[in-house]
């Protein structure tokens, strides 16, 4: 299991289309656990302090997680864990 399988649609996250094609941004509400951190940097998604979002490529990123028709939701994972 992939530590990014519950955030779309997780309270306080937004996956949303970046400011370029193919790019993806993801925002959290809070900082998220650093196993979700480190996931996404393994996926080449950089930080973006002037945005305050992750951003990388979309097709880095799980299908069921840019679907806009999947919640993704996994309840049983904590995302902001040892922020």
């Amino acid at each position: 299991m992939s530590a990014l399988d519950g955030i779309a649609g997780a309270p306080g996250v937004t996956i949303r289309p970046g400011r370029r094609p193919g790019i993806l941004e993801v925002v959290f509400d809070a900082k998220p656990a650093e196993t979700v951190r480190s996931e996404l940097k393994a996926r080449g998604f950089r930080w973006a302090r002037s945005n305050g979002c992750w951003y990388g490529p979309a097709e880095r990123l799980p299908d069921h997680l840019t679907d806009p028709s999947s919640t993704g939701h996994a309840p049983d994972i904590d995302l902001l864990a040892g922020a």
